[in-house]
């Protein structure tokens, strides 16, 4: 957040996403989730992700 209120533009990577209902203030006050990139792009719902987890190489 201070390289933000630098001036600085910033992106945030991360390797997968987390629980983003219980975040801090500044997450929605700097619009945080626009500068995220997930590494780990799972999909959404639990049978998607099953789904996903159980592909053959």
């Amino acid at each position: 957040v201070a390289f933000i209120e630098m001036g600085y533009e910033v992106e945030i990577v991360s390797l997968a996403k987390g629980d983003t209902k219980n975040t801090h203030a500044a997450y929605t006050q700097y619009n945080l989730a626009a500068k995220t990139h997930y590494l780990l792009d799972e999909p959404e719902g639990r049978g998607a992700k099953m789904n996903t987890g159980c592909r053959k190489p």
